[in-house]
């Protein structure tokens, strides 16, 4: 089974994936600029203002949002979906 775990803040959505019950780890993860070697979960942040054009699929508690081809989505500043074409 395949979990796509999300966390949408005031500014930003973050997303990571859960496969089979493993989750992408990161071994060497820089904090403050220096490298850790301590295991951290893996994690993309979509920031608002950023744009994501392609077939994204959004899915949130009372509704999932399915991008066409052709058509662009982005997180504005107060954290809402703009869908251009």
């Amino acid at each position: 089974m395949t979990v796509i775990n999300c966390d949408m803040g005031g500014t930003s959505f973050d997303i990571t994936l859960t496969k089979d019950g493993q989750t992408n780890l990161s071994k060497n993860s820089d904090l403050l600029r220096y490298c850790i070697g301590v295991p951290m979960i893996q994690v993309e942040t979509l920031g608002a203002g950023a744009a994501v054009a392609g077939l994204p699929i959004i899915e949130e508690v009372t509704a999932t949002i399915v991008i066409k081809p052709g058509w662009t989505v982005k997180l504005d500043q107060s954290g809402a979906y703009v869908i251009t074409k």
